[in-house]
Protein backbone atom coordinates (compact mmCIF):
# COMPACT_ATOMS: atom_id res chain seq x y z
CA UNK A 1 0.00 0.00 0.00
CA UNK A 2 1.23 3.52 -0.80
CA UNK A 3 0.96 5.97 2.09
CA UNK A 4 1.89 9.66 1.97
CA UNK A 5 2.03 11.98 4.96
CA UNK A 6 1.54 15.68 4.21
CA UNK A 7 3.05 17.80 7.00
CA UNK A 8 4.66 21.18 7.64
CA UNK A 9 7.73 19.87 9.56
CA UNK A 10 9.42 16.50 9.96
CA UNK A 11 12.33 14.77 11.66
CA UNK A 12 15.26 15.12 12.00
CA UNK A 13 15.08 18.84 11.20
CA UNK A 14 12.30 19.31 13.73
CA UNK A 15 12.29 16.94 16.70
CA UNK A 16 9.17 18.13 18.51
CA UNK A 17 6.69 15.67 19.95
CA UNK A 18 4.27 15.82 17.02
CA UNK A 19 7.02 15.03 14.52
CA UNK A 20 8.57 12.21 16.54
CA UNK A 21 5.15 10.66 17.17
CA UNK A 22 4.25 10.72 13.49
CA UNK A 23 7.64 9.29 12.54
CA UNK A 24 7.15 6.34 14.90
CA UNK A 25 3.74 5.72 13.32
CA UNK A 26 5.13 5.88 9.79
CA UNK A 27 8.11 3.62 10.51
CA UNK A 28 5.66 1.04 11.88
CA UNK A 29 3.95 1.10 8.49
CA UNK A 30 7.34 0.67 6.78
CA UNK A 31 8.06 -2.38 8.94
CA UNK A 32 4.67 -3.78 7.90
CA UNK A 33 5.83 -3.68 4.27
CA UNK A 34 4.19 -0.50 3.00
CA UNK A 35 5.66 2.24 0.78
CA UNK A 36 5.70 5.34 2.99
CA UNK A 37 6.64 8.86 1.94
CA UNK A 38 6.39 12.26 3.56
CA UNK A 39 5.82 15.54 1.72
CA UNK A 40 7.15 18.35 3.93
CA UNK A 41 5.99 21.84 3.03
CA UNK A 42 7.97 24.21 5.31
CA UNK A 43 11.57 23.07 5.33
CA UNK A 44 12.91 24.99 2.36
CA UNK A 45 16.59 24.45 1.75
CA UNK A 46 16.67 20.95 3.25
CA UNK A 47 17.37 18.09 0.86
CA UNK A 48 15.17 15.09 0.23
CA UNK A 49 16.24 12.19 2.41
CA UNK A 50 15.36 8.76 3.75
CA UNK A 51 14.87 8.42 7.53
CA UNK A 52 14.43 4.88 8.90
CA UNK A 53 12.94 3.73 5.60
CA UNK A 54 10.59 6.72 5.26
CA UNK A 55 11.26 8.74 2.09
CA UNK A 56 11.12 12.46 2.94
CA UNK A 57 10.37 14.86 0.06
CA UNK A 58 10.47 18.60 0.67
CA UNK A 59 8.10 20.60 -1.54
CA UNK A 60 6.15 23.80 -0.96
CA UNK A 61 3.00 25.34 -2.40
CA UNK A 62 1.68 23.86 -5.64
CA UNK A 63 4.73 21.60 -5.90
CA UNK A 64 3.59 19.81 -2.75
CA UNK A 65 0.14 19.23 -4.21
CA UNK A 66 1.67 18.03 -7.47
CA UNK A 67 3.99 15.61 -5.67
CA UNK A 68 1.18 14.01 -3.67
CA UNK A 69 -0.89 13.70 -6.83
CA UNK A 70 2.04 12.14 -8.69
CA UNK A 71 2.60 9.57 -5.91
CA UNK A 72 -1.05 8.44 -6.07
CA UNK A 73 -1.24 7.20 -2.49
CA UNK A 74 -3.97 4.92 -1.23
CA UNK A 75 -3.91 6.77 2.12
CA UNK A 76 -2.94 10.35 3.05
CA UNK A 77 -1.95 11.11 6.65
CA UNK A 78 -1.74 14.65 8.03
CA UNK A 79 -1.83 16.88 11.11
CA UNK A 80 -1.53 20.48 12.25
CA UNK A 81 -1.16 23.10 9.52
CA UNK A 82 -1.60 20.84 6.49
CA UNK A 83 -5.02 19.28 7.11
CA UNK A 84 -6.71 21.49 4.51
CA UNK A 85 -4.12 20.68 1.81
CA UNK A 86 -4.35 16.98 2.61
CA UNK A 87 -8.14 17.09 2.43
CA UNK A 88 -8.07 18.89 -0.90
CA UNK A 89 -5.56 16.60 -2.56
CA UNK A 90 -6.89 13.33 -1.14
CA UNK A 91 -10.40 14.23 -2.28
CA UNK A 92 -9.14 14.96 -5.79
CA UNK A 93 -7.22 11.69 -6.18
CA UNK A 94 -9.65 9.47 -4.27
CA UNK A 95 -7.29 8.58 -1.40
CA UNK A 96 -8.44 7.76 2.13
CA UNK A 97 -7.65 10.47 4.68
CA UNK A 98 -6.24 10.16 8.21
CA UNK A 99 -6.01 13.07 10.66
CA UNK A 100 -3.71 12.90 13.67
CA UNK A 101 -4.99 15.22 16.43
CA UNK A 102 -2.60 16.40 19.13
CA UNK A 103 -5.02 18.91 20.65
CA UNK A 104 -8.68 19.80 20.66
CA UNK A 105 -8.13 23.58 20.70
CA UNK A 106 -6.63 24.03 17.25
CA UNK A 107 -7.63 24.87 13.70
CA UNK A 108 -6.77 21.27 12.84
CA UNK A 109 -9.42 20.03 15.28
CA UNK A 110 -12.05 22.33 13.85
CA UNK A 111 -11.12 21.26 10.31
CA UNK A 112 -11.38 17.62 11.35
CA UNK A 113 -14.91 18.20 12.57
CA UNK A 114 -15.85 19.74 9.22
CA UNK A 115 -13.92 17.48 6.84
CA UNK A 116 -14.94 14.07 8.23
CA UNK A 117 -11.71 12.17 7.50
CA UNK A 118 -11.82 8.38 7.22
CA UNK A 119 -9.81 7.90 10.43
CA UNK A 120 -8.97 10.23 13.32
CA UNK A 121 -6.11 9.32 15.66
CA UNK A 122 -6.19 11.10 19.03
CA UNK A 123 -2.94 11.23 21.01
CA UNK A 124 -4.69 11.00 24.38
CA UNK A 125 -8.00 10.04 25.92
CA UNK A 126 -8.70 13.56 27.16
CA UNK A 127 -8.23 15.03 23.66
CA UNK A 128 -10.67 12.47 22.30
CA UNK A 129 -13.20 13.20 25.04
CA UNK A 130 -12.88 16.97 24.60
CA UNK A 131 -13.35 16.62 20.85
CA UNK A 132 -16.45 14.46 21.31
CA UNK A 133 -17.88 17.01 23.75
CA UNK A 134 -17.82 19.69 21.03
CA UNK A 135 -18.20 17.82 17.76
CA UNK A 136 -19.90 14.80 16.26
CA UNK A 137 -17.86 11.65 16.68
CA UNK A 138 -15.72 10.79 13.63
CA UNK A 139 -16.75 7.83 11.51
CA UNK A 140 -13.69 5.91 12.75
CA UNK A 141 -11.24 6.88 15.48
CA UNK A 142 -8.67 5.50 17.88
CA UNK A 143 -6.49 6.71 20.76
CA UNK A 144 -2.76 6.18 20.29
CA UNK A 145 -0.50 7.50 23.02
CA UNK A 146 2.72 8.87 21.51
CA UNK A 147 4.93 5.83 20.83
CA UNK A 148 8.17 5.95 22.79
CA UNK A 149 11.19 3.71 22.20
CA UNK A 150 13.05 3.43 25.53
CA UNK A 151 16.28 2.60 23.71
CA UNK A 152 16.35 6.15 22.28
CA UNK A 153 16.26 7.66 25.76
CA UNK A 154 17.77 5.30 28.33
CA UNK A 155 20.93 6.64 29.97
CA UNK A 156 22.41 6.98 33.43
CA UNK A 157 20.89 10.22 34.78
CA UNK A 158 23.09 13.24 35.46
CA UNK A 159 22.88 16.03 38.01
CA UNK A 160 21.07 19.00 36.44
CA UNK A 161 17.52 20.36 36.56
CA UNK A 162 16.37 20.45 32.93
CA UNK A 163 13.81 22.17 30.74
CA UNK A 164 13.46 20.95 27.15
CA UNK A 165 12.37 23.79 24.81
CA UNK A 166 13.09 27.28 26.14
CA UNK A 167 9.89 28.90 24.91
CA UNK A 168 7.46 30.95 26.94
CA UNK A 169 4.68 28.39 26.46
CA UNK A 170 6.92 25.57 27.68
CA UNK A 171 7.75 27.50 30.84
CA UNK A 172 11.07 29.24 30.24
CA UNK A 173 10.00 31.94 32.70
CA UNK A 174 9.54 29.37 35.47
CA UNK A 175 12.86 27.77 34.55
CA UNK A 176 14.89 30.97 34.84
CA UNK A 177 13.04 32.11 37.97
CA UNK A 178 13.94 28.78 39.58
CA UNK A 179 17.57 29.16 38.53
CA UNK A 180 17.70 32.59 40.14
CA UNK A 181 15.97 31.34 43.29
CA UNK A 182 18.33 28.35 43.63
CA UNK A 183 21.78 29.70 42.65
CA UNK A 184 23.55 26.70 44.22
CA UNK A 185 21.72 24.27 41.87
CA UNK A 186 22.83 23.58 38.30
CA UNK A 187 20.24 23.88 35.52
CA UNK A 188 20.17 22.80 31.87
CA UNK A 189 18.09 24.50 29.19
CA UNK A 190 17.67 22.61 25.90
CA UNK A 191 16.93 24.59 22.74
CA UNK A 192 13.64 23.39 21.31
CA UNK A 193 12.65 22.60 17.73
CA UNK A 194 9.96 25.27 17.44
CA UNK A 195 8.77 28.60 18.90
CA UNK A 196 11.00 31.53 19.89
CA UNK A 197 13.67 30.41 22.35
CA UNK A 198 14.41 32.49 25.44
CA UNK A 199 18.11 32.33 26.30
CA UNK A 200 19.37 34.07 29.44
CA UNK A 201 22.94 34.21 30.70
CA UNK A 202 22.93 32.89 34.27
CA UNK A 203 25.98 31.41 36.02
CA UNK A 204 24.18 28.20 37.02
CA UNK A 205 22.45 27.59 33.67
CA UNK A 206 23.95 25.58 30.79
CA UNK A 207 22.31 25.96 27.38
CA UNK A 208 22.28 22.82 25.24
CA UNK A 209 21.74 23.11 21.46
CA UNK A 210 18.83 21.48 19.66
CA UNK A 211 19.72 17.86 18.95
CA UNK A 212 18.14 14.80 17.32
CA UNK A 213 19.65 12.59 20.06
CA UNK A 214 17.88 13.18 23.40
CA UNK A 215 20.36 10.99 25.25
CA UNK A 216 22.78 13.91 25.06
CA UNK A 217 20.72 15.93 27.52
CA UNK A 218 19.16 13.05 29.49
CA UNK A 219 22.70 12.05 30.49
CA UNK A 220 23.04 15.46 32.17
CA UNK A 221 19.60 15.46 33.79
CA UNK A 222 18.46 14.49 37.29
CA UNK A 223 15.05 16.19 37.36
CA UNK A 224 12.90 17.30 34.43
CA UNK A 225 10.77 20.44 34.58
CA UNK A 226 7.57 20.55 32.51
CA UNK A 227 5.89 23.88 33.39
CA UNK A 228 4.04 23.99 30.07
CA UNK A 229 0.94 26.09 29.61
CA UNK A 230 -0.46 23.28 27.43
CA UNK A 231 0.54 19.68 26.79
CA UNK A 232 -1.89 17.34 25.07
CA UNK A 233 0.14 14.40 26.40
CA UNK A 234 3.62 15.50 27.44
CA UNK A 235 5.73 12.74 25.94
CA UNK A 236 8.96 14.43 27.09
CA UNK A 237 8.07 13.45 30.67
CA UNK A 238 7.65 9.80 29.70
CA UNK A 239 10.86 9.89 27.65
CA UNK A 240 12.70 11.12 30.75
CA UNK A 241 11.08 8.39 32.80
CA UNK A 242 12.69 5.75 30.59
CA UNK A 243 15.90 6.57 32.48
CA UNK A 244 14.19 7.01 35.83
CA UNK A 245 14.31 10.80 35.61
CA UNK A 246 11.32 12.16 37.55
CA UNK A 247 9.30 15.13 36.32
CA UNK A 248 7.78 18.14 38.02
CA UNK A 249 4.91 19.29 35.84
CA UNK A 250 2.12 21.82 35.53
CA UNK A 251 -1.15 19.82 35.81
CA UNK A 252 -2.42 20.05 32.23
CA UNK A 253 -4.93 17.33 31.30
CA UNK A 254 -2.31 15.70 29.09
CA UNK A 255 0.39 15.59 31.76
CA UNK A 256 -2.08 14.26 34.32
CA UNK A 257 -2.90 11.46 31.86
CA UNK A 258 0.69 10.69 30.92
CA UNK A 259 2.33 10.89 34.34
CA UNK A 260 -0.48 9.72 36.59
CA UNK A 261 0.72 8.97 40.13
CA UNK A 262 4.34 9.09 38.95
CA UNK A 263 4.33 12.87 38.52
CA UNK A 264 5.01 15.70 40.94
CA UNK A 265 2.65 18.54 40.08
CA UNK A 266 2.95 22.28 40.70
CA UNK A 267 1.01 25.14 39.13
CA UNK A 268 3.22 27.15 36.81
CA UNK A 269 2.10 30.44 38.44
CA UNK A 270 3.22 29.37 41.94
CA UNK A 271 7.01 29.57 41.96
CA UNK A 272 7.23 28.67 45.66
CA UNK A 273 5.63 25.28 44.90
CA UNK A 274 8.26 24.61 42.22
CA UNK A 275 11.05 25.55 44.61
CA UNK A 276 9.64 23.18 47.25
CA UNK A 277 9.27 20.36 44.71
CA UNK A 278 12.83 20.75 43.40
CA UNK A 279 14.30 20.87 46.89
CA UNK A 280 12.34 17.76 47.90
CA UNK A 281 13.60 15.80 44.87
CA UNK A 282 17.17 16.90 45.50
CA UNK A 283 17.02 14.66 48.56
CA UNK A 284 18.49 11.31 47.52
CA UNK A 285 15.84 9.18 49.24
CA UNK A 286 12.98 11.21 47.74
CA UNK A 287 14.63 11.11 44.32
CA UNK A 288 15.02 7.33 44.43
CA UNK A 289 11.32 6.84 45.17
CA UNK A 290 10.29 9.28 42.42
CA UNK A 291 12.79 7.73 40.00
CA UNK A 292 11.36 4.23 40.46
CA UNK A 293 7.84 5.54 39.88
CA UNK A 294 8.91 7.45 36.77
CA UNK A 295 10.62 4.41 35.28
CA UNK A 296 7.66 2.13 36.02
CA UNK A 297 5.26 4.63 34.46
CA UNK A 298 7.36 5.01 31.31
CA UNK A 299 7.44 1.24 30.79
CA UNK A 300 3.72 0.80 31.49
CA UNK A 301 2.64 2.06 28.06
CA UNK A 302 2.05 -0.64 25.44
CA UNK A 303 3.84 1.07 22.57
CA UNK A 304 4.11 -2.01 20.36
CA UNK A 305 0.47 -2.92 20.88
CA UNK A 306 -0.60 0.60 20.03
CA UNK A 307 1.45 0.63 16.85
CA UNK A 308 0.04 -2.74 15.78
CA UNK A 309 -3.48 -1.36 16.23
CA UNK A 310 -2.51 1.70 14.17
CA UNK A 311 -1.14 -0.38 11.30
CA UNK A 312 -4.25 -2.57 11.32
CA UNK A 313 -6.51 0.49 11.21
CA UNK A 314 -4.65 1.99 8.23
CA UNK A 315 -4.61 -1.31 6.33
CA UNK A 316 -8.36 -1.65 6.87
CA UNK A 317 -8.92 1.68 5.08
CA UNK A 318 -7.72 0.21 1.78
CA UNK A 319 -9.93 -2.86 1.96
Amino acid sequence: MRIVAVVHFYVPVHMAGSETMLHAMLTALVRAGHDVRVVVTQEAGERDSVVDGVKVLRRSGHAADAMVTYLQPHVVVTHHAEVHRAQRVSSRIGARLVHLLHSNATNAARATALQHPDLVVFNSHWVRDAFHAEHAAPRLSMVLHPPIDPARHEVTPGSKITLVNLSAAKGAGVFYDLARALPEVNFLGVIGGYDDQIVEDLPNVEIHPHTPDPREFWAKTRILLVPSAHESFGMVAIEAGCSGIPAIAHPTPGLLESLGDAGTFAHRALLSDWIDAVQRLLNDDEWQIASQRARARAHSFDTEGGLRAWVTAVEALAQ
